[in-house]
């Protein structure tokens, strides 16, 4: 899939990735500008991945996305 934008609320457009084309230590970018890397994935299905993600804190946490679903980048 080739990379194109995706709407990210209260920041606009932004480069986007298929959620099973993220790279460990990609920087993700959510809602309303709040950003976290990319650790890996924790279990990958035919369709899904389970993606792990930290925060600047150091906490981790898991996030279950669809593979074509567009994650936006930084």
């Amino acid at each position: 899939m080739t990379a194109t934008t995706v709407q990210i609320q209260s920041v606009g457009r932004c480069k986007g990735k298929a959620a099973g084309q993220l790279q460990a230590g990609d920087v993700t970018i959510w809602n309303f500008g709040y950003t976290c890397t990319f650790l890996g994935f924790t279990k990958e299905t035919k369709a899904q991945v389970i993606a792990q993600f930290a925060n600047r804190d150091g906490s981790t946490w898991q996030k279950r996305m669809g593979k074509e679903r567009l994650v936006a980048v930084v």
